[in-house]
């Protein structure tokens, strides 16, 4: 018998401290960056990729993203559309299949320090090719984060008209419009406890209530983003299995004490 009760004494200790480690020590937080580490196209659920290198994995980021459609109102005439989204560094020229083709010096959404941005392309045909052919950065995302971000800062590049908004955090309405900056200007939103995200880029309105009032094509945005990460809180049940562990553990201490005094 005494064997016995050794073995559950050490038992519910080693269950007792995994569980009070748990509790005692603060969640491990690990870097998040938003952007791939280098330039090309990132899945978003619109079949093939553009490029010729294929997608570039976030999943290994820690993300999944998908396009949403959204509305478009041009030369009073509404239409949904899709967009692809790109990784990019604005002062570099990229070709890309589809008829896509950025400019080493971008048309107003160009930025001189070499960054890597989020940069979508709004799918919308012109002609038989794509409007700008793909310069014009609009686009509405869903970003899937395999863990909870405790923190996230988003950057967006030169959002000179209303349209730019984070319009859901954990599939909660929130509608938190970016306001204009002006030319070249970067703004910032932090965020905390983000699972999934939902944000419109850009504006791609030329005419309608949402229009874009000051150019003819439309107001193209970058984004980047940087957080950390971080385990989750213990849930309940594991909560009560500890506190259940600490109550087992202080009644085979009181057996083994009633067990050692009657053997004396």
């Amino acid at each position: 018998m005494r064997p016995f009760t050794s073995m559950l004494v050490k038992l519910a200790i080693s269950t007792l401290g995994a569980g009070c480690l748990a509790v005692a020590i603060a969640p491990a937080a690990s870097a998040f960056t938003l952007v791939p580490d280098r330039e090309g196209e990132i899945n978003v659920g619109l079949g093939s990729s553009l490029s010729n290198d294929g997608y570039l994995d976030t999943q290994n980021l820690g993300y999944t993203v998908e396009s949403l459609a959204f509305d478009v109102n041009r030369n009073n005439r509404t239409t949904t559309t899709q967009s692809r989204l790109f990784v990019d560094r604005a002062n570099t020229s990229n070709t890309y299949n589809g008829g896509i083709s950025f400019q080493s010096r971008d048309i107003g959404t160009s930025e001189n320090n070499g960054a890597l941005w989020l940069r979508p392309v709004a799918m919308i045909q012109q002609g038989s090719g794509i409007l700008e052919r793909g310069q014009l950065e609009a686009g509405l995302f869903r970003f899937n984060f395999a863990t909870a971000l405790r923190d996230l800062t988003l950057s967006f590049f030169d959002v000179e008209t209303r349209g730019t908004s984070v319009v859901r955090v954990n599939g909660e309405e929130v509608n938190m419009a970016i306001a204009p900056q002006g030319d070249r200007k970067t703004s910032t939103l932090s965020l905390a406890n983000v699972r999934t995200l939902e944000v419109m880029i850009g504006n791609a309105n030329t005419s309608g209530v949402n229009r874009n009032g000051r150019f003819g094509t439309g107001d193209g945005v970058l984004v980047s983003g940087t957080g950390t990460t971080s385990e989750d809180v213990p849930e309940p049940a594991t909560m009560a299995s500890i506190a259940l562990a600490a109550g087992g553990l202080s009644w085979m201490r009181r057996r083994r004490q009633q067990q050692v005094a009657e053997e004396a």
